[in-house]
């Protein structure tokens, strides 16, 4: 949109500020020739997600993808479990890995968002990895 862009953090920067689907004009140099493109931005729902989108017993919970640092196997992050909420009064904590929903193996964010919905008539039981010990919440 005539923004100067110099480098990929300059990038990062001008496409963290723009709202969830505006539309941009992106004008690139590959091999010495100019090149246009419109694009849309949207969400990265495979990247980060507030729980409560996906059900409502997780309000107050941010799941993340796990950091490709830290990856070795597959689950969910739990970024974030506010106090006084279902999940955390259930025990679900900051940091937990969760590796399954309602004993369906969930190996990315993506794959978890597909388990949703759970019928509200139907406990969700989530496993989940904290310091390496095993442990199931589950939350009604």
């Amino acid at each position: 949109n005539d923004r100067e862009v110099r480098s990929a953090q300059d990038l990062r920067n001008t496409e963290g500020l723009l709202a969830v689907g505006s539309q941009v004009k992106l004008r690139y140099l590959r091999n010495g020739r100019e090149h246009t493109a419109g694009l849309k931005i949207t969400e990265d729902l495979d990247a980060r997600i507030s729980g409560q989108r996906l059900d409502d017993r997780l309000e107050g919970v941010s799941l993340t993808r796990i950091p490709e640092r830290a990856r070795v196997g597959g689950g969910v992050l739990v970024e974030e479990a506010r106090r006084n909420t279902p999940a955390h009064d259930s025990g679900l904590r900051q940091g937990d890995l969760i590796v399954a929903v309602n004993r369906q193996a969930v190996g990315s964010l993506g794959e978890m968002r597909e388990l949703f919905p759970v019928s509200t008539d139907r406990e969700l039981a989530l496993e989940i990895r904290r310091r390496g010990a095993g442990y199931l919440v589950v939350i009604e």
